[in-house]
């Protein structure tokens, strides 16, 4: 946690057990589109072999620095691939789909919303030492991840409030 008690810092390292199970590193197996993905660090780095490509499958295998480590080993294209389609890094499509993957995460994990749901007071950031207080231009910048956590986050509650009102 932070030294503002509102927010959560999320990191794979941090103290809080909440923090590192929001975070990308961490395994929350899920399925997306019919492709089984260990979490989403393995979605983000997996996506960045081309179809075909035996690296793929091995990184959506993957969680924690293994993952981001595998994507680094990937040909840069200034490209993603997911289903037959060629999406270009960064671009609405490739946020879109990572988005659909967190959403994925979330639902079908039960420790992963636990923890999520476990935030409901707080105000979640992601700053990451050197990056920290600067905007992340990667596959999903830090304040459009965390917002996208906060709001999965709210529709989850308002679910979940909805299953006891109609129990």
């Amino acid at each position: 946690m932070n030294a503002n008690a509102q927010e959560l810092n999320i990191h794979s390292r941090a103290k809080d057990e909440r923090s590192k199970k929001l975070s990308n590193f961490a395994k929350a197996p899920f399925e997306l589109d019919g492709v089984t993905l260990a979490s989403i660090e393995g979605l983000l780095q997996g996506i960045k072999y081309q179809l075909g490509d035996p690296g793929r499958e091995k990184t959506f295998g993957m969680s924690g620095l293994a993952a981001k480590v595998s994507g680094r080993k990937a040909p840069w294209t200034g490209m993603v691939y997911w289903k037959g389609e060629a999406l270009r890094f960064g671009s609405e499509a490739h946020r879109a789909l990572l988005i659909r993957g967190l959403e994925a995460k979330f639902t079908q994990s039960e420790d992963a919303k636990a923890a999520l749901l476990a935030t409901v007071d707080l105000t979640l950031v992601h700053k990451l030492g050197r990056m920290a207080g600067k905007p992340g231009q990667g596959s999903l910048p830090n304040r459009q991840f965390c917002e996208t956590l906060m709001r999965i986050r709210d529709r989850l509650r308002a679910t979940d409030a909805a299953s006891v009102l109609n129990a």
